[in-house]
C-alpha cells in the first residue's frame, strides 16, 4: 500500500479529489505531506542532537567524576567533602566518649551510695566498731604516707606503749601490703592503722581480709578521719 501511494503520488500530482466537500489537487496534498514528514525528521534530528549532548555529558561525568562540574560551580569537591565528614565523625567520638564517660561516673557513683549504704547496713546489724576521730578527742599525728590519707582507717590496735604498737605494726606488715602506720591519738594512744580509704565499704572489705589472714583481732575497729 505504501509502495502504490507513493507511486500514486509522484505520477498524479495534478489529480483532483474531493475532501469534506472540497475539491483539492492531489499537488497541493503531496506538498503538505512531504512538509508534514521533513518538519518531523528535523524535529527528529534536533532531539538527536540533544540526546547525544546529555550523552556527552553523561560521559564526561563518568570519566571526569562530579569534581569538575563541582568547580565549576563554585561547590566543595569531593575531597573536601570528605575531610568534613571525617572532622563530623570524630566530633561524634567524641561526645559519645564524653558522653559515656558522665554516664560511667554516675554509674559509679551510684554504686559506690550503694555499697555505702550496704556496708553501713551490715556494720550496724554486726556489730562492728566505727568511731570518729573527733570523738576520740581528735589526733595529734597521722604518719601515714602522703596520698594515702584515706579518710577511713582500718584500726588493727591501740596501745599507751610504743614498743607494743611498733610489734603489732611488724606483724601486720609481714602479712602483707595494707599501708600500715602510726596515727597518735589526742588521749596519748597510740592507734596501729592500715588501708587507708575513701570508702566505708572498702574499709569494711579491708577490716574482713586482715581479720581473716589473723592480723587483725575481731574487737578490730574502723576510724573515720574527721
Amino acid at each position: 500500500m505504501m509502495l502504490v501511494r507513493r507511486v500514486v503520488m509522484c505520477l498524479c500530482p495534478f489529480v483532483k479529489f474531493e475532501l469534506f466537500g472540497l475539491q483539492i489537487y492531489h499537488f497541493y496534498f503531496v506538498s503538505v505531506y512531504y512538509f508534514v514528514k521533513f518538519a518531523r525528521m528535523r524535529k527528529y534530528q534536533n532531539a538527536m542532537k540533544k540526546s547525544y549532548i546529555l550523552l556527552a555529558a553523561l560521559v564526561m561525568m563518568t570519566v571526569t567524576g562530579c569534581d569538575f562540574f563541582r568547580k565549576l560551580a563554585g561547590r566543595p569537591t569531593s575531597d573536601v567533602i570528605e575531610v568534613k565528614r571525617q572532622e563530623m565523625v570524630a566530633d561524634m567520638e567524641i561526645k559519645a566518649a564524653r558522653e559515656k564517660a558522665v554516664q560511667d561516673s554516675l554509674a559509679l557513683v551510684a554504686k559506690n551510695e550503694a555499697d555505702s549504704v550496704e556496708a553501713c547496713r551490715y556494720i550496724k546489724e554486726n556489730g562492728v566498731r566505727l568511731y570518729t576521730s573527733s570523738s576520740l578527742g581528735g589526733i595529734v599525728q597521722d604518719e601515714a604516707a602522703e596520698g594515702c590519707r584515706g579518710q577511713y582507717r582500718v584500726i588493727v590496735g591501740s596501745f599507751k606503749d610504743k614498743a607494743n604498737a611498733q610489734k603489732k605494726l611488724r606483724q601486720v606488715e609481714e602479712a602483707g601490703e595494707f599501708g600500715s602506720h602510726f596515727i597518735g591519738m589526742r588521749n596519748g594512744m597510740i592507734a596501729v592503722a592500715t588501708c587507708p580509704v575513701d570508702q566505708i565499704q572498702s574499709a569494711l572489705a579491708g577490716l574482713k581480709e586482715l581479720q581473716r589472714i589473723g592480723a587483725c583481732p575481731e574487737d578490730g575497729w574502723i576510724l573515720k578521719i574527721e
